[in-house]
């Protein structure tokens, strides 16, 4: 996990500004990384205005606003969110194996039929069954494409966890 930390102490009867809040989140949207985590700690409020920005970002997701004495159960608490990402990945990754090893399957039974009807000269039939077969094989091809997708994201996230 990456992160960017900025700390801001007040005197307790002022509050956070927007203009300082628009300045960190500018600062985490120019991080294109899924796993970069922004902490903006403080022992102060946002202001009303503030918190308007920040609910409005579109990278709201990847800040966590909390006091000073927050930030290490916040931290652990983004790492465990990462963690279970990275887990669900890697179980959506298993299942998109299997569903392979079914599609492959089908694909030899459409095969071994398409063998038989070619024999039989049955060419309605031999048509029919190579569209299904196309279909399969883009199939197949969607979901190669799928996993070399996550097993790129899994090393990244396995690489910044490390």
């Amino acid at each position: 996990m990456n992160f960017s930390i900025q700390c801001k102490f007040k005197n307790p009867k002022y509050k956070i500004l927007i203009g300082e809040i628009r300045e960190f989140l500018n600062t985490i949207n120019k991080k294109n990384n899924d796993n970069h985590i922004g902490f903006f700690v403080s022992n102060v409020e946002l202001s009303e205005y503030a918190l308007k920005e920040l609910n409005s970002s579109p990278v709201k997701n990847k800040i966590c606003v909390c006091f000073y004495y927050q930030i290490i159960d916040k931290i652990k608490e983004h790492v465990n969110l990462l963690k279970n990402k990275k887990d669900k990945l890697e179980k959506d990754d298993e299942n998109r194996k299997r569903k392979f090893i079914e599609l492959e399957h089908e694909n030899n039974i459409l095969r071994e039929m398409n063998k038989r009807i070619k024999d039989e000269k049955y060419e309605k039939l031999i048509e029919e069954l190579r569209k299904e077969n196309d279909e399969l094989k883009k199939k197949i091809d969607m979901i190669e494409n799928q996993n070399k997708k996550i097993n790129e994201k899994l090393v990244l996230i396995l690489n910044k966890l490390n």
